[in-house]
């Protein structure tokens, strides 16, 4: 790799990270829920048996979002999608991926409407169908059969941002919420 990368990225594996596993990663999430972009895809886990990870991340390195209001020329759908797929490459270019079995460690998660999608079928437009996307620059993966909880972090974190929220995220819980139930009316 060229000599004039930043510190970061000069080592091109993914940083590997062990933390405190807990069932529970509502707990983990509360400690990083006020950053930008903050994610939580949750298995359900214990409550189904069928989810195995969740994945938290937060304050993406880049975002993209588009609004169906602002135009609804085919072309500029493909050009939203080819200039995710110009980050994530860049994002990705030369990066080992760990050996370990972690199914997120950075990379591109967010939403799309569900009309999103209509002018790529050459369907007319859905009034005011959004996407946004983020390429997250890490992530930390519960994984609930293994039992164990994983940061990961693409090169482009640099050390510094990498170490606080590696101490944030061992910060012992401070949430006063209580827990999160459905009800049936």
């Amino acid at each position: 790799r060229s000599s004039d990368l930043p510190d970061s990225m000069s080592n091109s594996t993914v940083y590997l990270q062990e933390l405190p596993y807990s069932p529970d990663s509502s707990q983990l999430f509360e400690r990083i829920r006020h950053l930008p972009g903050a994610l939580l895809l949750d298995s359900c886990y214990p409550h189904s048996n069928l989810g195995r990870f969740d994945i938290i991340t937060a304050d993406p390195h880049e975002s993209f979002i588009f609004n169906s209001l602002d135009t609804d020329s085919y072309s500029d759908y493909l050009n939203y999608f080819s200039s995710i797929e110009a980050a994530h490459s860049k994002a990705f270019d030369g990066v080992s991926t760990p050996a370990e079995e972690i199914p997120f460690c950075g990379g591109i998660a967010g939403h799309l409407d569900y009309g999103f999608g209509k002018p790529l079928q050459h369907l007319p437009a859905e009034m005011g169908a959004r996407a946004e996307l983020n390429l997250y620059s890490w992530a930390v993966v519960q994984d609930h059969v293994l039992q164990r909880c994983t940061f990961a972090a693409l090169p482009l974190l640099a050390a510094g941002p990498r170490d606080k929220l590696l101490e944030t995220l061992r910060q012992p819980s401070q949430s006063s919420i209580s827990s999160f139930e459905l009800q049936r009316k």
